[in-house]
């Protein structure tokens, strides 16, 4: 029997005498060595898939603060109770946001879409939404959490205001 490669024949009892094996990979050498390039170039683009998923959570985490700020802001600078009296835990018969005059009103704000203080949407932002609740006194503790539509951003801002 001959071994032959190229255009030499080499006799096969040559090749065990010389103890010269031919070279190169099995078949199933070559299927076991790509099954685990797969296995690992699946590992690798799955990781990557997540890393490039969540690329904008910390934009969308910057912008509920934002937002949090700018609710708490507006309403740890109203008076504690209705200046005018009776105040009554929440918005007067008639008030609008653009007319809240203390902090208590500000807890009729469920699931809003982030707007200006004249009631005017922030277009931008309408994949937020914004709910105040405020709780005790005295101190009032003013909760304003803003969640985004993912689900992924869920901010939460408290503070307290004293009647004084």
């Amino acid at each position: 029997m001959y071994y032959q490669t190229c255009a030499i024949s080499i006799p096969t009892a040559s090749l065990q005498a010389a103890n010269i094996r031919p070279r190169g990979f099995s078949l199933i050498e070559s299927i076991i060595a790509l099954v685990v390039i797969a296995a690992a170039a699946t590992g690798v683009l799955l990781i990557y898939a997540e890393a490039t998923s969540r690329s904008a959570d910390p934009m969308l985490r910057a912008q509920a603060q934002s937002i949090a700020i700018g609710y708490m802001d507006e309403i740890l600078l109203q008076s504690y109770d209705d200046p005018d009296g009776g105040e009554t835990g929440g918005a007067e018969a008639g008030e609008t946001r653009s007319t809240f005059d203390d902090v208590w009103d500000y807890d009729t704000i469920n699931g809003e879409v982030p707007t200006a203080r004249d009631g005017n949407p922030i277009g931008a932002l309408n994949d937020y939404s914004v709910d105040v609740t405020v709780t005790g006194g005295p101190p009032a503790v003013v909760t304003v959490t803003v969640t985004h539509d993912s689900a992924r951003v869920n901010y939460e801002l408290v503070s307290e205001r004293e009647d004084y």
